[in-house]
């Protein structure tokens, strides 16, 4: 069926977190953060000083501070999840994967110079580049798989085939080919970030189509600036070019400000956790919001069902009015005594979601956000969403009946924080 989720894909954003995105490419799934990986780096870190004798190193060996993590540490997040990487060069099983390198599950790719990993891999049977600096996954047959790979090592990349963790006593250059997961996005329901997508055909298309087309338009402005309209010279004819050339969003990079991870900003160093790629460019949010809007319909049972809307003068029911960040507002009744917290959040993140005219950040990508409702004597009651919970002062509240919140017949005023 064309609507089937072809595979899982992030996209890489004002950042280095290649590697977050390379395990995730390749266990198909939101699987670790960077805050994963900065452990493993940490823990690495403490085991070499060990052998150091205490010593300490001016700087880690196993991440930077742009947020570019070594192979020690990839291999420590494999290893967490059941897995090992091997480099292809290995003597041991460099003549197999020449022969037949579609007998593999997976590749990851690094290369130094370029500070960048990405994973190759087979995805229900199809095999993938799943580059997060591209546009979109990009599908590669069987038979060309070894000419890209060749292609991609004479480009100065290093390639690791992915095995299954080594049993003891096990010869270190083989082991068994790796049973890699497939994509399952009902198990996360919706609560992937606006740059994790469980992408169909059509969709790998789109995304395809508008990264080619922005990128067009902006080396169709850098060649304008580069003075085509700039006047003329002093020979009469069209001046030499006085420019600066603008890169493709796709090539631009920011380092990541790793003092800020946790604090609910997005990676690229913004607020509110959403996705810092083409959050100007409404053609690419456009495929963005398409591609959430299909991981809420597609997640099942995993995902908080939104309640069916009481009719006007049912007894019992409150109506709920939210003032969005933009002045905004939405609103529709609940049943105060049938109704609870996480349906509210439901309702409120599939309009997010559903109605781009309201202008809502996607809250499905929001690492975390708020509704504040006032309460008597002066004070606000803050129901917050983090961590795919949601939570007063602390506990997990989501369970709680809209009237064992505090809420009233008749109606009540939230405000949306993000």
């Amino acid at each position: 069926m064309s609507g089937d989720v072809a595979c899982y894909w992030e996209k890489q954003g004002a950042d280095k977190l290649c590697a977050v995105h390379c395990i995730n490419a390749l266990l198909q799934g939101p699987h670790v953060s960077e805050v994963d990986l900065a452990r493993h780096a940490h823990d690495l870190d403490a085991q070499e000083r060990m052998l150091l004798a205490g010593a300490h190193a001016a700087e880690s060996a196993n991440v930077d501070a742009t947020g570019n993590f070594s192979i020690g540490v990839l291999e420590a997040a494999l290893k967490a999840h059941g897995y090992r990487c091997l480099n292809a060069q290995h003597p041991d099983i460099a003549d197999s994967i020449r022969r037949n390198p579609s007998s593999e599950a997976g590749y990851i790719c690094n290369s130094h110079a370029r500070e960048h990993w990405f994973t190759i891999r087979k995805v229900k049977g199809r095999w993938w580049d799943l580059d997060s600096l591209k546009h979109a996954p990009q599908s590669i047959g069987d038979i060309s798989l070894a000419d890209f790979l060749e292609t991609t090592r004479s480009q100065g990349f290093s390639i690791f085939v992915v095995r299954k963790s080594r049993s003891e006593g096990e010869d270190p250059g083989g082991g068994q080919v790796a049973e890699l997961p497939e994509p399952l996005p009902g198990a996360y329901g919706a609560r992937c970030h606006s740059n994790q997508h469980y992408l169909t055909l059509a969709k790998i298309d789109a995304l395809t189509r508008a990264g080619e087309e922005k990128e067009q338009r902006e080396a169709d402005e850098a060649r304008r600036i580069a003075g085509g309209d700039v006047g003329d010279g002093d020979d009469g004819g069209p001046s030499g070019p006085a420019f600066t050339v603008v890169a493709p969003a796709d090539k631009r990079k920011q380092d990541t400000d790793w003092k800020s991870l946790g604090e609910g900003r997005s990676l690229g160093g913004g607020g509110g956790g959403a996705a810092a790629d083409g959050a100007d460019d409404p053609e690419l949010q456009a495929v963005l919001r398409a591609s959430a809007l299909e991981a809420a319909q597609s997640s099942g049972a995993a995902a908080t069902a939104v309640p069916e809307e009481p009719a006007a003068g049912t007894p019992g029911t409150t109506t709920i009015q939210v003032r969005l960040p933009n002045a905004k507002r939405l609103q529709r009744r609940f049943l105060l005594e049938e109704h609870t917290l996480d349906q509210l959040l439901a309702w409120v993140e599939r309009t997010s979601v559903e109605d781009a005219s309201l202008g809502m950040p996607i809250l499905t990508a929001c690492e975390a956000y708020a509704l504040m409702k006032r309460v008597i004597p002066g004070g606000q009651l803050k129901i917050e969403r983090s961590g795919g919970l949601v939570r007063i002062a602390g506990e997990d509240a989501g369970g709680r009946t809209l009237k064992d919140a505090g809420f009233q017949t008749g109606g009540e005023a939230l405000t949306l924080q993000t």
